[in-house]
């Protein structure tokens, strides 16, 4: 009932959306990725036997299922629900491990955890420097953030649900958590069934030999507020005075008459 009230198509999540090309990968390998959290099937074991409807039991479950239609249908984008199934593995080892009385299954099951979180400490351990504050964080892991530009310094310019003109790789997957608007989507769409159009469209705006009167319609058709030029990239500000420069030398203007 919520998702036939909903203003966009809830059934169109299950047709051609092509986000199932881009989350192919999540299939790949699985033991490789996942194999870890094999430590917590006998925590989820322990609970099964004493309730039934346990709900990390049919939170791995459902999860499972999902993953596994995802699979055997090549609908890809149903593999997004691995954490789910992570997450409960690792939520009831958590709760089982520490009231497990002594034993042979404690003999086991303390080192093979510790060593698994080795394991995985190794592996993404990195990824934890994201949680720490830049200065904290090594030089030799610090460099490696450099290639992701900020434009959180765009939000003191463009409100949110205003659109922005950009190509830009990095831009179109950054803006939008500012509530800024872009006109093709970072991401595949089920809800945008013009998406091939937008960027066609994109295209035409950024190709300087288009007729300045085709650019302002298309502008104009999108409601595009802003226009942030890429060094070296393209410009179509036609002498116009940048509202904004960015650190990297990103130049914002603002579409006239908006």
């Amino acid at each position: 009932m919520p998702g036939s009230a909903w203003r966009y198509s809830f059934f169109a999540l299950f047709g051609v959306t092509g986000l199932d090309d881009i989350n192919k990968f999540v299939y790949w390998s699985p033991w490789a990725y996942y194999g870890l959290a094999a430590v917590g099937l006998p925590a989820l074991w322990l609970r099964f036997r004493r309730s039934r409807p346990d709900p990390l039991v049919l939170l791995f479950v459902g999860a499972a299922v999902v993953v596994t239609i995802g699979a055997l249908t090549h609908r890809y984008a149903l593999g997004r629900s691995w954490p789910a199934v992570l997450l409960a593995a690792q939520l009831a080892l958590a709760v089982e491990l520490p009231d497990l009385p002594a034993g042979t299954l404690r003999r086991i099951w303390y080192p093979v955890t510790a060593l698994a979180c080795v394991a995985g400490f190794v592996t993404q351990g990195a990824h934890l420097t994201y949680a720490l504050p830049r200065p904290w964080v090594p030089h030799v892991l610090a460099r490696y953030d450099d290639t992701w530009p900020d434009y959180g310094w765009l939000a003191r310019y463009v409100h949110p649900g205003e659109v922005l003109v950009t190509s830009d790789y990095y831009a179109l997957r950054t803006v939008p958590a500012y509530g800024i608007r872009t006109i093709p989507p970072a991401w595949p769409d089920p809800f945008l069934p013009d998406q091939a159009r937008r960027w066609h469209e994109l295209a035409v705006i950024h190709d300087l030999r288009v007729d300045p009167a085709i650019r302002r319609e298309l502008l104009a058709r999108y409601h595009a507020h802003w226009v942030l030029e890429i060094p070296g990239s393209w410009a179509i500000s036609a002498g116009q005075q940048p509202v904004a420069i960015g650190p990297l030398g990103q130049r914002l203007y603002r579409v006239p008459g908006t």
